[in-house]
C-alpha cells in the first residue's frame, strides 16, 4: 500500500516515520546491506530498503534524510525492535510505498 504523509503549519519541525521490525533479519538497501539488531537504528536517506527474515520480506521507501534527531523528543524508544529511519522537517508531502511479500535469496530481491 501506499501512505500519502502531509503536514502544514509550522515549518522546519523535524519529524521521523519509524519502521520497526522484529530483529534478526538483514536490511538490504541500494548501497549496502545491514544485520537488524535489537536497539539499533538505521536511517534510510534515500532510494528503498527491503528488510527480511526467512522468506518474509517488507519493502519501505523511498527514505529522506533532512535531519539527524537518533529519537525526537516524545517519540517511542523501540528497545526489543530493529529501527529504520525515515527523516523530514516540516512541511511534509512524502509519498511512501510499503510492500510485503516473500524474500528469495536467489534474485536477493523481494518477489
Amino acid at each position: 500500500f501506499d501512505l500519502h504523509v502531509q503536514s502544514e503549519g509550522y515549518d522546519r519541525v523535524p519529524f521521523q516515520i519509524a519502521c520497526d521490525f522484529v530483529p534478526g533479519g538483514e536490511l538490504d538497501f541500494d548501497s549496502g546491506i545491514v544485520r537488524g539488531q535489537a536497539a539499533e537504528v538505521a536511517f534510510l536517506k534515500s532510494g528503498y530498503a527491503t528488510y527480511h527474515v526467512g522468506d518474509d520480506a517488507i519493502s519501505v521507501g523511498p527514505g529522506a534524510y533532512a535531519h539527524r534527531f537518533w529519537a525526537l523528543r516524545g517519540s517511542e524508544s523501540a528497545p526489543t525492535a530493529f529501527r529504520v529511519l525515515i527523516t523530514f522537517t516540516t512541511p511534509v508531502d512524502h509519498m511512501m510505498e510499503i510492500r510485503c511479500g516473500t524474500w528469495s535469496a536467489a534474485e536477493d530481491k523481494l518477489v
